[in-house]
């Protein structure tokens, strides 16, 4: 943990691929080689495209849909990261205050969304899962200049 790495190289050099192999996504074929990846470690792979689960955005950040069972310690450190990543307080109290059951509601908050903020939702989905590898590609791509900077910083 703590640290950056970036993988540079011509368009279809095989970057994406090693990135999936490390994210653990794909496995090498017969004859490819092999990588070694200590089985301890928690290595999570955010794909480019954040797929979101039919659910409130508090589901699809911790995959239930209930604060209550959190630690306020644990609560606060969601907030802090959900604020670090870009969300303004006034999204995410209310974001995470969403515990209903309305069908309508429920996946409301995705027609307010871009697709920076599907980025953001990634990012934020991996950060509170704390891997000790967090394998992405190209993680600040949909963000602008003054974002990208605060992600990769954000990252290391």
């Amino acid at each position: 943990q703590g640290k950056l790495y970036a993988f540079i190289g011509p368009s279809r050099g095989g970057k994406s691929t090693l990135l999936r192999l490390l994210g653990q996504v794909i496995l090498p074929q017969e004859g490819q080689g092999k990588i070694f990846i200590p089985p301890h470690l928690r290595i999570l792979h955010i794909a480019r495209d954040t797929t979101v689960l039919r659910g409130s955005f508090l589901y699809n950040l911790l995959f239930h849909n209930s604060l209550s069972e959190l630690s306020s310690a644990e609560t606060d450190r969601i907030k802090r990261i959900c604020s670090r990543v870009g969300l303004r307080q006034q999204a995410i109290d209310k974001l995470l205050s969403e515990e209903q059951s309305d069908e309508e509601n429920i996946i409301a908050w995705t027609h307010t969304f871009s697709q920076t903020d599907y980025a953001r939702l990634g990012l934020i989905r991996a950060l509170v899962m704390n891997p000790e590898v967090l394998v992405t590609q190209q993680p600040a791509l949909l963000f602008d200049d003054r974002e990208r900077h605060l992600i990769i910083s954000l990252l290391r």
